[in-house]
């Protein structure tokens, strides 16, 4: 299984990268939207001055970026909210990583004092739809989207050790 850490500020680049390699299908599905590469290197560049609000966890193999889950918060004191978007390349797709990365989602936006996660994808997005059936109670699917949402508890000492202990083993991992 692929190591996960959160990404650095440097390394998104790597994101862009990832983003990039989708093709036109995923990156609709991704995105909600048919986006060419001009978006996605705006949506990159806000990514790189959008400050704590922010927060990228990438699944690397062999120190390349193969999927990334983006959590992205609501402005204000805790409790907040917290929406994630995840992709992951097509060769690695069907192999574990996106429900890793949602995982690790749940532990870092718990860790942030966000008190739900939200997962959002069109209805057509079968995959997304069946990570958020694993982690969340129900699922919606509205006209145009499929949402679902996951309570998370307070952070615990425990929920902080893990994830600074996962950080530090994809950070040993790249060197």
């Amino acid at each position: 299984m692929p190591l996960t850490r959160t990404l650095l500020r440097a390394e998104l680049p790597a994101l862009r990268d990832l983003l990039l390699r989708l093709g036109r299908d995923d990156r609709a599905l991704r995105f909600g939207a048919a986006v060419g590469d001009a978006g996605i290197e705006a949506h990159c560049q806000r990514l790189g001055q959008a400050g704590p609000g922010v927060q990228v966890i990438g699944a690397f193999e062999e120190r390349r970026l193969i999927a990334a889950a983006e959590l992205w918060f609501s402005a204000g004191p805790p409790p907040r909210d917290c929406e994630v978007a995840i992709a992951v390349d097509a060769p690695w797709r069907g192999q574990g990583i996106g429900g890793v990365l949602v995982g690790r989602a749940v532990l870092a936006a718990r860790n942030r004092w966000a008190d739900r996660l939200r997962l959002s994808c069109l209805p057509e997005n079968r995959r997304m739809q069946s990570l958020a059936r694993r982690f969340a109670q129900e699922l919606h699917v509205l006209e145009g989207s499929a949402e679902a949402e996951i309570r998370l508890p307070y952070p615990s000492w425990p929920s902080l050790w893990a994830e600074a202990a996962t950080d530090l083993a994809g950070l040993a991992g790249r060197l």
